[in-house]
């Protein structure tokens, strides 16, 4: 089987790009592509003297190979300095450059994300580049080039484009119409915030990127980033739950959906798994119904982008198998809800919001089953105030 992709002239970028030689399935590993070279980062920038060293290291055909790279703009002395900077990736503490992979080129909705290749034993710093969605025979791969551009508005991805890449992006969310992307940079501004604190950081002011230019772009301050400190106040478990799916809602929203995304809907399922094992003897009807919802939508999310045979994909759906075997959400999936409900209404109790879980009684034929109580909200609420039983209420979740 050839190769998923070609190197050709893209019309709508200028210069070369890469595009799909046939229907590309997500999940799919397009390319891999070992570093040809990799500099540490420090806190002061690497210089033009370990750029060449590095480079000096290479093979005649490999300098031949990046030395046909795009060598960008930046106000750097040599040749090699440029092309370094507008082709190379910082990858855990490193960057490095993959001549393969430096001809695909940016949209801030992309088909296809750039990874490190963890799965391969051979020590050649690789990447490789993945489908996350279906790409079609003839369209152009795209990846994102800044995975910090998810919580950027419009003018702060595209400043930061045009000063570092010399371009500005004409992809499908840098283009949509005014009250469009007014809606757009509210989700981003959103997915920022959420983001951040969801990894225990408070969220970083990007306010100075609405400034930045070609002309201040290389000052010090600005090529060292953004600084990250940790959350002041830490995130409560209702907080954490709450986040996560909202950030995960609005990355699906921004067509961001990734595995990222997939992780989102697992850690909020799992943290209110947290909060209704502090009430082992209730089982709430929403809290089950939201960890069911979000664990089918992690499973989906992570099947799609990774194939459903994959070991991420058998991973989750094993976690969610195992987690489904506890009391509670054993009990859920097997519980008659329709006879609950009926029996509820006749009884004028209105609808099941709980049950309560008491011991084990043999039933009318003599098997042995768990004796449940339906309970609707106004009594779950009335007991945990008089103390008989504690009951987790979950706020509402959309």
């Amino acid at each position: 089987m050839g190769s998923w992709y070609e190197v050709k002239p893209s019309l709508e970028r200028g210069g070369l790009g890469v595009f799909a030689s046939r229907t590309i399935p997500p999940g799919t590993v397009i390319m891999r592509d070992p570093a040809v070279m990799k500099l540490k980062l420090k806190q002061v920038q690497f210089t033009d003297e370990e750029v060449r060293d590095s480079f000096n290291l290479l093979s005649t055909a490999d300098k031949i190979r990046v030395l046909k790279l795009h060598e960008g703009h930046r106000p750097f002395e040599t040749r090699l300095m440029r092309i370094y900077k507008a082709n190379s990736f910082g990858a855990q503490g490193f960057t490095m450059l993959h001549v393969d992979m430096s001809r695909v080129n940016h949209s801030c909705v992309p088909n296809a994300d750039r990874q490190d290749d963890t799965e391969n034993d051979e020590k050649t710093d690789a990447a490789i580049m993945v489908a996350i969605r279906t790409i079609a025979k003839g369209e152009e791969i795209l990846i994102c080039y800044n995975s910090n551009f998810e919580g950027m508005i419009v003018t702060q991805r595209n400043n930061i484009l045009d000063s570092y890449y010399g371009f500005c992006c004409s992809c499908s969310a840098c283009t949509l119409p005014a009250k469009e992307r007014v809606l757009s940079d509210t989700r981003r501004r959103l997915i920022n915030v959420l983001s951040s604190k969801c990894s225990g950081y408070e969220p970083p002011r990007l306010s100075q990127l609405d400034y930045l230019n070609r002309q201040n772009a290389e000052n010090p301050s600005t090529t060292m980033g953004l600084p990250q400190f940790p959350l002041r106040v830490a995130l409560s478990i209702w907080e954490k739950t709450a986040f996560s799916v909202l950030l995960a809602e609005l990355m699906q929203a921004e067509r961001l959906t990734n595995v990222i995304t997939a992780n989102l809907y697992r850690e909020a399922a799992y943290h209110l798994m947290q909060q209704m094992s502090k009430n082992p003897y209730i089982l709430v009807m929403p809290s089950a119904r939201y960890v069911t919802a979000w664990m089918e939508k992690a499973i989906k999310i992570v099947s799609n982008i990774t194939g459903a045979r994959s070991n991420q994909s058998k991973a989750i759906k094993e976690q969610w198998n195992n987690w489904q075997q506890g009391e509670q959400l054993d009990l859920y999936r097997n519980l008659k809800l329709d006879y609950l409900q009926a029996l509820a209404r006749g009884k004028g109790a209105g609808e099941v919001f709980a049950v309560h879980i008491g011991e084990t009684v043999p039933n009318a034929e003599g098997l042995i089953g768990l004796k449940i109580e339906a309970l609707s909200e106004q009594t779950c609420k009335t007991r945990l105030r008089e103390g008989k039983g504690k009951v987790s209420c979950p706020r509402r979740l959309a």
